[in-house]
């Protein structure tokens, strides 16, 4: 995608419970394909404690997991967090909330962001 001659990608994501057994090697396949900064969004069915794609995530994102970027499930404690925006570097997260429940098994995250220019 272009916004104002910044070329960006996007990629949307739902992994599947037995999907993630090499989840960084599959997104690290998945981002690696594009030259211009990824925004990363998905349910990866993973929880922030994860040793499966942390060591990833933490290296190849700038906005990782806790730094606000929390899951749809965090007013109630006893549901697993999965649900994730990463983004490279010239791309900021402005503000994100939780949704109003829609008959999903997830609540969907909504996000702003803002795209730096070169």
């Amino acid at each position: 995608m272009t916004n104002n001659g910044v070329k960006y990608a996007i990629i949307v994501t739902n992994q599947e419970k037995n999907y993630n057994l090499n989840l960084s090697d599959q997104v690290a396949e998945m981002t690696n394909r594009f030259d211009e900064p990824v925004i990363l969004v998905g349910g990866f069915n993973i929880t922030p404690w994860s040793y499966k794609s942390l060591p990833y995530f933490e290296s190849s994102f700038k906005t990782n997991i806790l730094d606000g970027n929390y899951p749809s499930h965090l007013i109630n404690l006893l549901k697993k967090p999965m649900d994730y925006i990463y983004t490279h570097d010239g791309i900021d997260i402005i503000n994100q909330e939780i949704g109003e429940d829609n008959g999903s098994r997830y609540l969907p995250v909504l996000s702003t962001i803002s795209i730096r220019p070169i």
